[in-house]
C-alpha cells in the first residue's frame, strides 16, 4: 500500500507528522519495507510486509497470504485496485474526531481497520485467484488460466466477485483481426470459464469444480471513468448470460454499492451519473474554464475524427468498387487493394482515442492520393 492508504487504516485521525513517526517505527522494528514508487507527484512511498512482519501477522489473523514484491511498472495499477480494499475498511470504520495538539485522535473516536471479517472475504495474489482451465479452439484442447487482479466474497450473500481493475489504455472493442479488444476478449473468457463444462459427462463447468461452494460467480470491471463505463456497458451487454453477473462500475460506484450489501456506511455518496469534475484527493483540480475547454476539444476532435471516418470509408467504397486506377503500376496494385481493405475494416470499427491521429494520418494520405 501507499503511505496514505496506510495511515487511513492504521493510525485515522492522527496529523501527518504524528503518521510519519509511526510509519517510520514500524520500518525500523522491522515489520514493514519502504520503497520508492512513482506517483502523480513524483516520489511516492510503498510499504510492503517483511518476514518478521508477515510472521507476526499470521498470529493475529491466520490464513492471511502477503503479496510477492509488485513490478515498478503496474505499481500505479496495484494501488488503484487496493484503493477499493482501503475504502470497504474505511467503510467499517467511526469518522475520527480532530486530531489533538500531539496529533493523536481523542480516546474512543476513531477505530482501526481490522484484518477478519465476517461478512466479506478479500484475495489477492497467489493460487487464491489463479483460475486454470481448458478450452476446445481450433480442434484441439487448449490450456487456459484467469489471473482476476483480486476476489472479492461476500460471505452471508453467497457472492464471489472477480475484479478486474482497467486503466483505460486498453481498446474496448476490437479494432482489428489482429489485435482483439480488451475488454470484450476479457468478458468472453469469464463467460467461457463460468458456463463451459469441464467434459460433457459430468456436466460440471471449470467454475463450478473449483468453486463448489455454490456462491454466485459476478465479474466487476473497474473503470476510469462514468463515460468510459457507458461505452463498456454497450459493448458487453450482449456478451453475458447466466449465471455470470457483469457490473461496470468506477471505484466510487463500487465503493457505494458494495458498502450498502455489506450494511456498512459508504465513505463516499453514491456517484452521479455523470462525472462531477470535483476535486478528488491526491487528483487535479480543474477550473470551470478548462472543463469547458477539454470539452470542446473533445467534442471537435470527436466530431473531425467521424467525418473523417465517413469521407475515408465513402472514398475507400468507391475505390475498391471502381478497381485500381491506371495511375498505379501494376506491381503496386495489390498491395494497394490490400492496404485499402485493410483501412477500410478499421474505419468501420470504434479508434480508440491512442489511435486517433494514425487513422487520422492514414485518412488524410488516402485522400490525397484518391485526388
Amino acid at each position: 500500500m501507499s503511505g496514505e492508504q496506510l495511515v487511513r487504516l492504521l493510525v485515522p485521525g492522527r496529523t501527518e507528522r504524528s503518521s510519519r513517526v509511526v510509519l517510520r517505527s514500524l520500518v525500523d522494528l522491522g515489520l514493514l519495507r519502504r520503497t520508492e514508487g512513482l506517483g502523480r507527484d513524483g516520489g511516492l512511498g510503498v510499504y510492503s510486509v517483511t518476514a518478521e512482519g508477515d510472521s507476526l501477522a499470521e498470529r493475529a489473523a491466520p490464513g492471511g497470504v502477503s503479496l510477492d514484491a509488485v513490478d515498478v511498472a503496474s505499481l500505479a495499477h496495484h494501488l488503484g485496485l487496493t484503493e477499493l480494499y482501503v475504502r470497504l475498511l474505511e467503510a467499517g470504520l467511526r469518522r475520527p474526531a480532530e486530531p489533538s495538539r500531539r496529533g493523536r485522535p481523542k480516546e474512543g473516536s476513531a477505530v482501526y481497520a481490522r484484518a477478519h471479517h465476517p461478512s466479506w472475504r478479500w484475495l489477492v495474489g497467489g493460487e487464491a485467484v489463479s483460475l486454470p482451465w481448458k478450452e476446445y479452439a481450433k480442434g484441439a484442447l487448449k490450456e487456459r488460466l484467469i489471473r482476476p487482479d483480486a476476489v472479492l466474497e461476500l460471505v452471508g450473500a453467497r457472492r464471489r466477485l472477480f475484479l478486474e481493475q482497467e486503466t483505460g489504455s486498453h481498446t474496448i472493442r476490437a479494432v482489428s483481426l489482429d489485435k482483439p479488444g480488451a475488454t470484450t476478449e476479457k468478458v468472453k473468457r469469464y463467460m467461457a470459464y463460468v458456463t463451459g463444462y469441464v467434459d460433457a459427462q459430468a456436466r460440471t463447468t471449470w467454475y463450478q469444480r473449483r468453486y463448489p461452494d455454490g456462491f454466485r460467480p459476478e465479474l466487476v470491471l473497474l473503470e476510469p471513468s462514468e463515460a468510459r463505463c457507458v461505452l463498456v456497458r454497450e459493448a458487453v451487454q450482449q456478451l453475458v448470460r447466466p449465471p455470470l453477473v457483469v457490473h461496470v462500475w468506477t471505484l466510487e460506484a463500487a465503493v457505494a454499492s458494495l458498502a450498502a450489501d455489506l450494511g456498512l456506511r459508504s465513505a463516499v455518496p453514491a456517484p452521479a451519473e455523470v462525472p462531477t469534475g470535483k476535486h478528488e484527493p491526491g487528483g487535479v483540480a480543474l477550473t470551470v474554464g478548462e472543463v469547458e475547454a477539454l470539452k470542446r476539444f473533445f467534442v471537435s476532435a470527436r466530431a473531425d475524427l467521424k467525418a473523417r471516418q465517413a469521407d475515408g470509408g465513402q472514398a475507400l467504397a468507391a475505390f475498391l468498387a471502381a478497381g485500381v486506377s491506371v495511375k498505379v503500376a501494376p506491381e503496386q496494385q495489390q498491395k494497394l487493394l490490400a492496404g485499402a481493405k485493410a483501412l477500410q475494416k478499421r474505419l468501420q470499427a470504434p479508434v480508440a482515442p491512442e489511435a486517433y491521429d494514425e487513422v487520422r494520418a492514414l485518412v488524410t494520405r488516402l485522400g490525397a492520393v484518391l485526388k
